[in-house]
């Protein structure tokens, strides 16, 4: 599911690589690599994460609204599910 306000979906407190983690199951420190790989890889590059070693470590109040917006669009794909659901998932994009 991606939320229309991505800093409410967000937690403020977790990076925007541990919470993709969490959707994935994994732990950020033992997948930093793997997480890095699938923003940057060309499935994610619709999502526009650029930069993504660098961005895996911002908590949500460092990106912009885009860009958080991009992480909840990465963590809700990450493992690539049948369905996916979006309540107006272009609002805030850069």
């Amino acid at each position: 599911m991606v939320f229309q306000d991505a800093m409410a979906t967000l937690n403020p407190v977790l990076k925007a690589g541990d919470q993709i983690a969490i959707c994935t199951c994994i732990t950020a420190p033992a997948c930093r690599e793997k997480i890095s790989a699938r923003l940057s890889c060309p499935f994610y590059s619709r999502v526009g994460i650029h930069e993504s070693q660098k961005r895996i470590d911002y908590h949500p109040h460092h990106l912009s609204g885009g860009m958080r917006q991009r992480t909840v669009i990465a963590a809700a794909i990450a493992l690539q599910p049948d369905l996916r659901i979006a309540d107006k998932p272009t609002t805030a994009l850069d």
